[in-house]
């Protein structure tokens, strides 16, 4: 008789340690090729060109949320590593309020492939997407003027 099933379930912390024993398991067949992939976001290609090229050159079929996945983990992973260096630095460098001129070009490439893929799979790939980021910009500086006119008026309040 098997002794593992007279002994009930394990206890959480035995099936944590159980879990974190075994090796990580590939999310993906085409993982050991994200730093290509990171070129080919960083000369411009999108996700659904990346994962055509990818299919064609490995003779297998991959999807563009796919490609859009494995690359946002792999895009955390690469933060992740960085991020030690990067807490020394900050402790070294006096606080400092970030603004859009301020972006790092890896911060800005990943919030431009964010807002890529949302318009992909929210959009059919007929709809200009030039367009709609153009009246997407458009609300947003209305509601930023609304925000300074708001303010100014509360300004002008307080000095009555």
């Amino acid at each position: 008789m098997n002794s593992k099933t007279n002994a009930g379930p394990p206890s959480p912390r035995e099936l944590l340690t159980e879990v974190k024993s075994r090796p990580a398991a590939k999310t993906y067949p085409f993982e050991d090729y994200l730093e290509a992939i990171h070129e080919l976001k960083t000369k411009g290609e999108s996700y659904a060109g990346i994962a055509g090229f990818l299919a064609k050159r490995l003779g297998m079929e991959i999807k563009r949320g796919q490609v859009y996945r494995a690359y946002q983990l792999w895009l955390g992973e690469e933060a992740g590593k960085a991020a030690p260096a990067a807490e020394s630095r900050v402790r070294k460098a006096p606080e400092r309020r970030a603004s859009e001129e301020e972006l790092t070009p890896r911060t800005e490439a990943q919030a431009v492939d964010q807002l890529v893929s949302i318009l992909d799979e929210k959009f059919s790939r007929g709809l200009p997407h030039r367009a709609l980021l153009r009246r997407a910009l458009g609300v947003i500086e209305e509601r930023e003027a609304h925000e300074r006119m708001a303010q100014e008026g509360d300004l002008a309040v307080e000095m009555k």
